[in-house]
């Protein structure tokens, strides 16, 4: 039997996320490095999407700012057209576990 719901699309545009940031101080060490640089994705929600690649390759730091867990540098995600680092910390939490799920 296919599979009859189409589910809620996922778009990611131009991700860029940096290892070695400090909170505190707003400021990056000299031995920052780049674990996404400009990635762009459409999930279209139906069905199952797999994540694969060797290691280091990036694939836990996309799935992390894709579910809300951690914020990219630059970039946008929008779930279902709504762009879910323009939510505030808890209803982006809510919205994202309402819409998305994933095994690692």
């Amino acid at each position: 039997m296919p599979w009859q719901n189409a589910g809620t699309p996922i778009q990611a545009l131009g991700l860029v996320k940096r290892t070695g940031f400090d909170a505190r101080t707003a400021s990056r060490p000299a031995n920052t490095q780049t674990v996404l640089n400009n990635v762009s994705l459409d999930i279209d929600g139906a069905g199952l999407t797999a994540i694969v690649g060797p290691s280091g390759a990036g694939k836990t730091s996309l799935l992390y700012v894709l579910s809300g867990l951690d914020r990219p540098d630059s970039g946008r995600v929008t779930i279902g057209g709504t762009d879910v680092y323009a939510l505030n910390e808890e209803r982006r939490s809510r919205f994202i576990r309402g819409h998305i799920g994933f095994v690692f």
